[in-house]
């Protein structure tokens, strides 16, 4: 990615980041220095051994990324959100 990052998630799906200032969400690939863009801003973001969680910038959805690149909304409104397991 080689921008500044506003937060680093780790887990047992990987390392991903959250570009401070675009607010897009970024994947590393395993390879040195090269990370791969998988979503749009997030206000908030949280992962789990299953899958990766994102609050919408605007607050209004909750939305999860599995491991196939696929995203789907989980839920409406929320205050925050978190991931265990």
């Amino acid at each position: 990615m080689g921008e500044p990052a506003r937060a680093i998630h780790g887990g047992q799906l990987g390392l991903f980041t959250v570009n401070l200032q675009t607010g897009r969400l970024w994947q590393y690939t395993g390879e040195s220095n090269v990370w791969a863009a998988i979503g749009d801003s997030g206000a908030a973001v949280a992962t789990d051994s299953r899958a990766l969680y994102r609050f919408a910038a605007d607050g209004k959805s909750v939305w999860r990324w599995s491991p196939a690149g696929d995203w789907s909304r989980i839920g409406g409104p929320a205050a925050a959100i978190a991931a265990n397991g």
